[in-house]
């Protein structure tokens, strides 16, 4: 694995699927994009992250890298439809425990709403959100719509938010269009194998 400062990918249509997907494979080879608290304060400030210190010790840092890595057992198993490690189920449940509710009951004229009280959130109260909304991504009514991509080179994750139900590419701009690109030559070459 290499340290890489190749930009963040937000394709996930999902914060915890963005998160996860911090570690694409670049070239063949496998690239940490968070490697220090510089880099996850940098993921925070792009990503649709609520607000979050910037401010990570060592300790807290650690626990980020050990959360997205139980988290990305977790979810490669809901996309592969097997059996999740136990050990990963209970590493995201151990992050549950400083879970809490950041929001607050509102009524204006419109009525009543829930609003999200708007501090910012402390490492811990944010690897704790992180958990709860993995924990909400895979017990959703479509959890079946997360997919790994269909590209065999490509380890990204995302939630088909399409119509249809039949996305298969993290990205059409760069894994879709490599993969049209080579059915075509391949049919190409087939076809002027045959004439």
């Amino acid at each position: 694995m290499k340290n890489s400062s190749a930009p963040f990918q937000f394709v996930g249509n999902d914060l915890v699927l963005d998160f996860v997907n911090t570690r694409p494979v670049l070239d063949g080879v496998e690239h940490d994009l968070i490697t220090t608290p510089q880099n996850l304060a940098q993921w925070l400030h792009e990503s649709s992250a609520p607000p979050t210190s910037t401010h990570w010790n060592e300790s807290d840092f650690m626990s980020a890298l050990h959360l997205r890595d139980a988290l990305s057992l977790v979810l490669a198993a809901l996309a592969a439809q097997s059996v999740p490690p136990p050990q990963a189920v209970q590493d995201v449940n151990a992050y549950l425990v400083d879970f809490t509710l950041n929001i607050q009951l509102n009524h204006s004229e419109a009525g009543y709403h829930i609003q999200p009280i708007q501090t910012e959130m402390s490492p811990r109260a944010f690897l704790a959100f992180l958990a709860k909304q993995a924990i909400d991504l895979v017990t959703a009514q479509d959890a079946n719509r997360v997919r790994k991509c269909a590209d065999l080179s490509c380890v990204l994750m995302f939630k088909d938010t399409s119509k249809s139900g039949r996305r298969r590419w993290c990205s059409m701009e760069t894994c879709g269009n490599r993969n049209k690109v080579a059915a075509f030559r391949s049919q190409s070459k087939q076809a002027s194998g045959l004439a």
